[in-house]
């Protein structure tokens, strides 16, 4: 049937339709995504209730359900990848058996409250299902949208740890065979201490004593690209950020909606952000900020609901789980949040409510802190010396945020607390903490400087007239008193960590590549800002065509001007090609095989992604040492005299001779040159301009002399 079905039906609908091949496993991947991911969501978005819905137009109200399903399905399709592969159960059978569980629970538990409007409900969700689907099937079919899958850098050992987790099935791996049958001597030959830990490739430790490679990176953005891994193959998983992109980009509209934002403001801000570069730079390189960049809007749109039942309460504190399983560093910035909150809820005379949700917020954070902790120690070792200011700021901030609910108890002193000077005092606390939080990092440099500094060196990327737009912006914040405590203290939340991102000297200076720092709390917060002063003309009494004229006027002059900036970050994709390289690679080394590869880069996705046996060979020619040379040699041979073939692969027209001493081998396969195009990284960089590099891989079977 399916030969059939692939050697006839499929020509044939290719034949009346403009599609190819590869149009069907998007599209399947694209519908078993949308169902595993906003199914469940769909199932429990009765957690969110939302009074304001009858009030809304069609359009809107179709966001809002879509944003509230794309988040309870992302905290829930990711904590439960997590779980899986923390318990080393982790498989595609396991993984949509409990999110099928978890949408008949959801359902389940939905009829016995009695709470059903299926009807109702189903009309406003379908439209964003069928959106997204569409979305996502365009999405896995865009050419040309890099590969970024080499070892050392970040996005590499992301997009390599999430497939070795779908390949293992876990987040703790057995002892590798090879290197627990190594002598000491050999083991020390091909792994070196850098960074706090034992490195087996860099950034991939593995465990001295038991010999096992570990995984490096915090755990939910490597869970999310195993389940894209799992419906879409690898493919899929170097596409994480534009699947994590038009989710978030949705539920930034429905976090505006849900604060009952201006439909002007809506639809200006979601547009700046969609053409900004930074955004569209960060949707082809797989790191972690825009999963955060999710989670921060989920925050934020919760906060308008947190009271309409007990619920929105549970699903904000899965969110802050969600947070820190992410990024350890959300710890003190989570804290901050619930310093915020606070704040907005000191008018509310009904205070056992408030001091319960702080808590149950404040010991959730404090939970997956500790799991951090437990499951991530090479991580946490790495980080060094920044784990103990970032946990002081974490509970220190959250310590003031418990101590002022308690305070708030007292009703003079809670209508003291409430007022604007006592605000700024609790403000200026917390934000005496977070400098506390970064004094290390920071030097001795004053504030002003370094922020001046990072500033200077990120306004190229940001866009000095989105910047001049947004101070602009703050002014109508500012003057104007329509917007409401929450949305207030949400934007306030915003100011404060972009504050501090650019505070904190210890982020790395090369761009674009730093600006990932920047896309989570600044991007959003200068699209929001830059907006203002558009929707002031926009809703504007007098001169309404005019006014309105000016407005988008205003608004296509900000775009129009970020746009060639933009298209650049789209166009300059990274490592195009060399997924098929490394397939092409793997498939001449067998399962016994034992690989030196010449460079790490390469070495890498090998172990990660192919599961391939592959020691680091940089370390013999870029640190040559007769010990370590002589024991590699002798192991080389006691290998061969085994029965397994010792494979060399090599990136350079060298060839073998790029390592020291005579290596005899036979090529038995050759990319020819291989043009892979990068980014410049660096400082000085004010754009996204590439430079290309040609590769030669070889691979050859070695034979003793």
């Amino acid at each position: 049937m399916w030969s059939l079905w692939t050697d006839n039906l499929l020509p044939l609908i290719g034949a009346v339709l403009p599609i190819d091949g590869s149009t069907f496993p998007a599209i399947r991947a694209a519908l078993g995504l949308s169902l595993l991911w906003l199914g469940p969501g769909l199932a429990w978005a009765w957690l969110i209730p939302d009074p304001d819905q009858s009030q809304r137009g069609f359009a809107a109200t179709c966001l809002m359900a879509t944003a509230r399903m794309i988040l309870i399905g992302t905290v829930l399709i990711s904590l439960t990848a997590v779980g899986l592969a923390e318990i080393g159960r982790f498989s595609h059978h396991r993984l949509v058996g409990m999110m099928i569980g978890w949408m008949i629970a959801g359902i389940g538990i939905r009829l016995l409250l009695g709470r059903v409007h299926l009807k109702r409900e189903l009309q406003s969700a379908a439209p964003g299902v069928l959106v997204t689907i569409i979305a996502l099937t365009a999405l896995f079919l865009l050419p040309d949208r890099g590969n970024w899958i080499a070892g050392g850098w970040d996005p590499g050992i992301y997009v390599g740890q999430g497939v070795m987790v779908h390949r293992t099935g876990t987040f703790h791996p057995s002892p590798d065979a090879l290197l627990a049958s190594m002598s000491d001597e050999t083991f020390a030959a091909f792994t070196r201490e850098a960074n706090h830990f034992l490195e087996y490739q860099p950034v991939v430790p593995v465990d001295p004593d038991t010999r096992a490679i570990l995984p490096f990176f915090f755990r939910l953005f490597p869970a999310i690209v195993c389940v894209l891994y799992d419906v879409g193959g690898l493919d899929a998983a170097m596409r994480v950020n534009l699947v994590l992109g038009w989710l978030a980009w949705l539920l930034f509209a429905g976090l505006l909606i849900a604060h009952r934002r201006s439909p002007f403001l809506v639809v200006g801000a979601c547009l700046l952000l969609a053409t900004h570069p930074v955004w569209v730079f960060m949707l082809h390189f797989p790191t972690t900020e825009l999963l955060q960049f999710l989670l921060v809007c989920g925050l934020g749109l919760l906060l308008p609901y947190r009271f309409q039942s007990r619920w929105p309460a549970w699903v904000t504190a899965l969110v802050l789980v969600a947070g820190v399983v992410n990024r350890f560093s959300f710890f003190p910035f989570a804290g901050l949040y619930l310093c915020l909150c606070t704040w907005m809820d000191l008018p509310r005379e009904h205070r056992d409510p408030v001091f319960r949700m702080r808590l149950l917020h404040t010991l959730v954070l404090l939970a997956a802190a500790l799991f951090d902790a437990m499951s991530c120690r090479v991580t946490l070792n790495r980080l060094d010396d920044l784990v103990l200011p970032l946990v002081i700021g974490g509970v220190g901030l959250c310590g003031i945020a418990l101590v002022v609910e308690v305070l708030a108890f007292h009703h003079k002193t809670r209508r003291i607390l409430a007022k604007p000077g006592a605000g700024v005092v609790v403000l200026g606390l917390a934000a005496a903490v977070l400098a506390g939080w970064s004094v290390e990092q920071l030097g001795y440099g004053s504030v002003l400087q370094n922020v001046s500094l990072q500033a200077q060196l990120a306004m190229p990327f940001l866009g000095p007239l989105l910047v001049i737009a947004a101070l602009a912006g703050v002014l109508v914040f500012v003057s104007r008193n329509e917007s409401t405590r929450c949305w207030s203290g949400f934007v306030l939340f915003l100011v404060a960590v972009t504050i501090v991102t650019f505070n904190v000297d210890a982020i790395s200076k090369l761009y674009p590549w730093a600006m990932r720092r920047h896309l989570a709390y600044t991007v959003p917060l200068l699209c929001i800002l830059a907006t203002l002063p558009a929707m002031l003309l926009w809703n504007r009494v007098g001169r309404q065509p005019l006014s309105k004229a000016m407005a988008v006027l205003y608004l296509a002059l900000l775009i129009a001007y970020q746009a060639p900036t933009s298209l650049d970050a789209m166009r300059h994709t990274e490592l195009q090609g060399l997924a098929d390289v490394m397939s092409d690679i793997a498939n001449q080394i067998g399962d016994e095989d034992v690989v030196i590869a010449d460079h790490f880069r390469w070495g890498t996705p090998l172990t990660l992604i192919h599961g391939k046996r592959v020691l680091n060979g940089e370390l013999l020619w870029t640190e040559p040492d007769e010990t370590r040379t002589k024991h590699a040699f002798a192991a080389f041979r006691a290998w061969h005299d085994q029965g397994r073939r010792v494979v060399f692969v090599t990136s350079t027209p060298k060839g073998l001779a790029v390592f020291p001493g005579a290596v005899h081998g036979t090529a038995v396969w050759s990319s020819g040159e291989v043009d892979l195009t990068e980014l410049n990284h660096h400082r000085d960089q004010t754009g996204f301009s590439t430079r290309s590099r040609t590769k030669e891989f070889t691979v050859w079977e070695w034979t003793p002399k």
